[in-house]
């Protein structure tokens, strides 16, 4: 028994009496089935945060393992009902495994099946998605999904929306994702068809996703409100770009490799109703500012 290990311990048994506790974050540290169970107890306990932390498969408390007899005397532990848990806003990011392709009914990302989530916001990785695809669980209760992609890939993309499909609310979604290595003609010919989506940060040929504005540039089924562009692009591009997006959007931040006035003029008469747009540009220069005159929006 380290100091660490008691450490743990007493906090796991402390916890339980904070019976007004409504909110818990777990940082940088260790969890386990063992949290699962103890977390349970907290009665009034609806928001969990598990960001940066390692999962190991212990079902007790250390010092219970150490009292414990010899493994061929020991009496298993049913796993923990995760459907005990009445959480109903879950963010969860950046776990590791020390095994990395066992123990995923214990994984600290099967939280997300809680049936009373209303609120979740994940990290959707390769190993999140072998998680989930054999299982695929419904979420009843989701009205908000917060998602982060690390690397854009296909088969993510895939269950990806099937995750979302899983969900009867249809919730709002905010998407970003971090990077890819796709192709140009790649990423133009990729299609992710996800219902919900107001907030997206990553290319820009993908944020077509949750648009019908190449039938109907005023289609009231078009959610997508804010968008961040991580890529720069060349002006033509990104204006083929933009023209996808639905007319009602309200604020926006672009990169363009070299400036160009055009560019404003094409902003300003493709979203009438935009509120604030961040234009960032690698060559060029601005003109005087006292020529431009596009009120509401908000040049930064």
């Amino acid at each position: 028994m380290t100091p660490e290990k008691r450490l743990f311990d007493r906090f796991h048994a402390e916890l339980p009496q904070f019976i007004n506790l409504h909110s818990l974050t777990l940082d940088g540290t260790v969890i386990c089935p063992y949290t699962y169970r103890v977390v349970a107890q907290a009665p009034s306990l609806r928001k969990l945060e598990i960001h940066n932390c390692k999962f190991f498969p212990y079902e007790l408390s250390f010092s219970e393992y150490h009292a414990r007899p010899l493994y061929g005397q020991q009496t298993p532990i049913p796993p923990f009902a995760l459907d005990q848990l009445r959480i109903t806003h879950l963010s969860i990011h950046k776990i590791t495994c020390a095994h990395e392709h066992e123990f995923h009914h214990q994984h600290p990302f099967m939280l997300s099946s809680v049936p009373t989530l209303e609120h979740l916001s994940m990290t959707w990785s390769t190993s999140q998605s072998m998680i989930y695809s054999p299982v695929r669980w419904t979420l009843p209760q989701l009205r908000s999904l917060n998602v982060t992609l690390p690397h854009l890939q296909r088969d993510l993309v895939d269950t990806l929306v099937a995750f979302v499909n899983q969900c009867p609310n249809e919730p709002r979604i905010s998407l970003s994702i971090e990077r890819h290595s796709l192709s140009d003609q790649q990423i133009n010919s990729l299609s992710v068809p996800l219902r919900g989506v107001w907030s997206y940060k990553g290319p820009l040929p993908i944020a077509s996703f949750s648009s019908t504005r190449k039938i109907d540039r005023d289609s009231p089924g078009a959610t997508l409100q804010h968008v961040i562009m991580n890529e720069a692009m060349d002006l033509n591009s990104l204006v083929d770009g933009l023209e996808v997006l639905p007319r009602n959007l309200q604020t926006l931040e672009i990169q363009v490799r070299m400036w160009d006035m055009e560019l404003l003029f094409a902003v300003r008469w493709l979203f009438p109703e935009i509120r604030s747009i961040t234009i960032r540009f690698g060559k060029g220069f601005l003109p005087p500012v006292s020529i431009i005159h596009f009120h509401p929006v908000s040049l930064i």
